[in-house]
């Protein structure tokens, strides 16, 4: 049995942000969140223009086990993907953290980088999770 860690009342969960391809800019809503939140951190993917699924699962995976109270993941393009992924293969995105995002899915190319973050198959877990 997992336990899962609950989100008590008056306790404010830490929002790590997720971004997609590029980062996010100064006028994204993922920055302006940092900006105006102190509970608000974003999560470093790295390889923002040629991202990696698995390296990208496995940062925000480490940024869920630093945190040291419950998380909500705030994602947004391809790192609604990747916390997917993270979810499907990662126990502790089930156990540690709710998510939310938003996946724009019009005029992405099946090659290159995407072809990376896709899946042929329907993923087993689910994710409680907010779309937007």
């Amino acid at each position: 049995m997992t336990q899962q860690r609950s989100f008590a009342a008056g306790q404010n969960p830490l929002i790590l942000t997720v971004p997609g391809l590029g980062n996010s800019g100064p006028g994204h809503w993922q920055t302006l969140w940092e900006q105006q939140r102190a509970n608000c951190q974003r999560v470093d993917l790295g390889l923002w223009d040629d991202p990696h699924r698995n390296t990208w699962v496995n940062k925000i995976n480490l940024a869920i086990h630093r945190a040291d109270r419950p998380v909500v993941l705030a994602a947004h393009s391809l790192g609604c993907l990747a916390v997917l992924w993270g979810a499907e293969f990662e126990k502790s995105f089930n156990d540690r953290a709710r998510s939310c995002g938003g996946l724009n899915s019009k005029n992405r190319s099946t090659t290159g980088f995407w072809v990376r973050f896709l899946s042929l198959r329907p993923m087993s877990r689910s994710v409680p999770s907010i779309a937007a």
